[in-house]
């Protein structure tokens, strides 16, 4: 199975019940929706047989991910409003997990790994809508939350703007905070390792094999807003 994972801003959604008269209310008060507004959102889609000419079928949402921990953890903690600006993915052994970053200043952490994707009964078009014809579906909440650098001019955490993962590491564009690198050797629970300064805004990052002599090396391209490209090695 082949599986797109798309960073998906956030649930536009509010059906305010205080909204008078009730025609202002951007959704119906019926909307299942409502309870979600504003949470960071990212959606998993099966593009399996979308390029094959004979078995071409439309992508199928497989299922939806909010960047908030699950209700039935112990302590609870209040959902947090965010916007999932970009998402990466690392196999290791039999799982699979997306790292989103939120452009309001937090990493989640999903584990997408086999059954994960798969609910039973199948998800839904509209999804989360019995009134359609649907079968509410549970989430995917994120298995760990982590918070970015705080920018050092204005003490907020660093948006995550783009990201890249090389072996352990993963590589956050902060824009001007610069390069937040983070350690995932714990895949569930990534740790800020160091923040490369760039002299502008980091805004979008890649990574390269290039030969060295007799061996290769990667290296780490930056796009800054004042030095234009930054390479690190």
């Amino acid at each position: 199975m082949w599986v797109l994972a798309i960073a998906s801003g956030f649930v536009a959604s509010d059906n305010d019940p205080s909204a008078v008269p009730p025609s202002n209310r951007a959704q119906y008060a019926s909307c299942k929706w409502g309870a979600y507004a504003n949470l960071p959102m990212l959606t998993l889609v099966d593009v399996t047989n979308t390029g094959d000419s004979v078995l071409f079928r439309k992508p199928k949402v497989l299922r939806i991910a909010l960047g908030t921990p699950s209700p039935g953890i112990t302590p609870p903690t209040a959902p947090q409003p965010g916007n999932a600006f970009t998402v990466k993915t690392k196999t290791v052994g039999r799982k699979t997990y997306a790292y989103v970053g939120d452009i309001l200043g937090r990493l989640y952490v999903f584990d997408v790994s086999g059954t994960a994707l798969l609910p039973a009964p199948p998800a839904n078009t509209p999804y989360l809508n019995a009134a359609f014809g649907g079968v509410d579906q549970d989430f995917l909440y994120a298995k760990a939350t982590i918070p970015c650098p705080v920018d050092p001019y204005d003490g907020q955490a660093a948006g995550c703007i783009d990201m890249e993962i090389v072996g352990n590491y993963l590589y956050c564009a902060l824009g001007r905070t610069g390069v937040g690198v983070f350690d995932l050797t714990h895949p569930e629970m990534p740790i800020l390792s160091e923040v490369l300064d760039t002299p502008g805004l980091a805004l979008g990052l890649s990574v390269r094999s290039v030969m060295s002599g007799s061996s290769t090396v990667q290296q780490l391209i930056v796009g800054d807003t004042m030095c234009g490209v930054r390479i690190y090695q």
